[in-house]
């Protein structure tokens, strides 16, 4: 799935990044065996991208794929609780994880890239690539750097 994936990079244009999330092991599992197709965030990106670098937090702490957005969905709390089940959490999560907000964010999946060889923490730190408490971006020519010496 890398080589699969650094050949969508090279067909990007050179200004584009992507957006890394800091996403859980058991979420990021559900992803990647595609029961889980909406994320949730609390709040938006300022700039979008069409894919999302999955960093599995504690205990993992690697780049375990990537994802590809089939959309965002913008909505007030009460209207994201449809769809817990396509982002394998109870309403009640939901209204918790929300509290304080009026509106919430969700990416909905289109593809996944699950990589073989995941990408540990100190090969991203060595490029002077922290992980996200929530998100950050990723210029393509460093993680198609990080993933052709990787691979």
């Amino acid at each position: 799935m890398v080589n699969r994936f650094i050949k969508i990079l090279r067909d990007m244009s050179i200004n584009e990044f992507l957006i890394m999330l800091s996403i859980k092991p058991e979420y990021s599992k559900k992803i990647f065996s595609m029961e889980k197709t909406i994320e949730l965030r609390k709040r938006l990106p300022k700039y979008l991208s069409k894919y999302v670098l999955v960093y599995e937090s504690s205990p993992t702490k690697k780049i375990v794929g990537v994802f590809e957005i089939k959309r965002v969905i913008i909505k007030s709390i009460n209207g994201l609780r449809q769809y817990s089940k396509k982002a394998k959490v109870t309403r009640t999560f939901i209204s918790s994880y929300y509290k304080g907000k009026n509106k919430g964010i969700a990416f909905e999946i289109r593809k996944v890239f699950e990589f073989e060889q995941k990408i540990p923490l100190e090969i991203l730190r060595s490029d002077n690539l922290n992980p996200p408490q929530d998100f950050r971006y990723v210029n393509k020519g460093q993680i198609t750097s990080i993933l052709e010496g990787w691979k």
